[in-house]
């Protein structure tokens, strides 16, 4: 039997604080951005709105192809999008945030 909780930002925060060598958090799940209203520490790939399993299956393998590849995370969310573009599928679902800096903490929706 499953249970599912929310999992706020104010939650999600301390977990990756810990994480020195992290460099992009992908929530590939229907509305996974609902609430988060700052960007985190690290770059963020997450849905705005539902997708469905063949348009996420389509911007991971694109995703995680470019990262094997050697590509940074702002390359290989690029390269996500194109693969769900090449298939004809609705890329606007998919949003990267731009992480939080020192100087500035608005978040932009492309790298």
């Amino acid at each position: 039997k499953f249970s599912f909780r929310t999992l706020t930002c104010a939650a999600l925060e301390p977990l990756l604080a810990g994480q020195r060598h992290l460099r992009c958090l992908v929530l590939n799940a229907c509305n996974s951005l609902t609430g988060i209203q700052e960007p985190l520490g690290v770059p963020v790939v997450g849905m705005i709105d539902t997708i469905d399993d063949d348009a996420a299956v389509a911007f991971a393998k694109g995703f995680y192809d470019a990262i094997a590849a050697g590509q940074p995370p702002e390359g290989a969310f690029k390269q996500g999008v194109i693969s769900m573009k090449s298939k004809g599928m609705d890329e606007h679902v998919v949003v990267w945030l731009s992480p939080r800096s020192q100087d500035d903490d608005v978040a932009t929706a492309s790298p």
